[in-house]
């Protein structure tokens, strides 16, 4: 419910949200409840405490439930979670480097995203 509370929170700007859902993903694999992963992850203290306060409340139970409907809308359908789909492709390896792939994927890039790649090669 954390990240569905953030997103709503910040209005579903990803360039907004993306570097503390990222953070919250990495800390979730590591074993972090929600509360410590988004402790860690927010460093906005308002935002923080307004999250955990969706978190708790019946607007977080309405905000998981429209994504558990747009979850499975989902094509290809969504094998397990976090089930990450950008631009109606979906890859594993997304969630390892979310604002990376973004950045690779995406006409609009969040902010964040380098400007020019240099790539070496040798």
């Amino acid at each position: 419910m954390y990240e569905a509370c953030l997103l709503h929170l910040v209005n579903y700007r990803m360039e907004d949200a993306i570097y503390a859902l990222q953070c919250m993903e990495r800390y979730f694999m590591s074993k972090y409840s929600p509360d410590q992963a988004a402790g860690v992850c927010i460093g906005n203290r308002t935002l923080l405490a307004d999250m955990k306060t969706c978190a708790k409340s019946d607007l977080g139970l309405s905000l998981m439930h429209k994504n558990a409907i747009e979850t499975d809308t989902l094509r290809p359908a969504h094998k397990y979670v976090p089930w990450v789909v950008v631009n109606g492709v979906q890859d594993s390896t997304i969630v390892d480097n979310m604002l990376e792939y973004i950045c690779d994927h995406v006409a609009a890039k969040p902010e964040g995203c380098p400007t020019k790649v240099h790539r070496c090669f040798k």
